[in-house]
């Protein structure tokens, strides 16, 4: 069926115009009572590998960014590594990221072990 994803136990039923979504949606519901599978049905916003996904639009998931918020001093080059992994993921809604993540990109910046 077009534009049916499944990821792991979500499924998402898209299409390009509402219309064409509600098509969509009704064979598929169809199909799924036609083989007896029990559905529990969710809003029009979910959230999925780290986003924040509604009708036309893409935010960060609050929840993923909470370690971000909470951070404390590094006192490891490891943990360097891997906050900024974490940063890079959302780096598209912090304005001028290259600007800013760039001296933490350089370890010679950091007295860290």
């Amino acid at each position: 069926m077009k534009k049916v994803h499944a990821y792991l136990d979500d499924i998402s039923v898209t299409r390009s115009t509402m219309g064409k979504h509600d098509l969509n949606l009704k064979r598929f519901l169809d199909a799924a009572h036609a083989c007896n599978l029990t559905l529990k049905l969710r809003s029009t916003t979910i959230s999925v590998l780290g986003y924040r996904i509604s009708q036309n639009e893409v935010k960060p998931d609050p929840k993923r960014l909470q370690p971000l918020l909470n951070l404390t001093p590094l006192s490891a080059m490891k943990e360097l590594k891997r906050i900024s992994g974490l940063f890079s993921y959302y780096a598209r809604w912090i304005p001028e990221f290259s600007l800013k993540a760039g001296p933490f990109m350089h370890a010679q910046c950091f007295p860290l072990k």
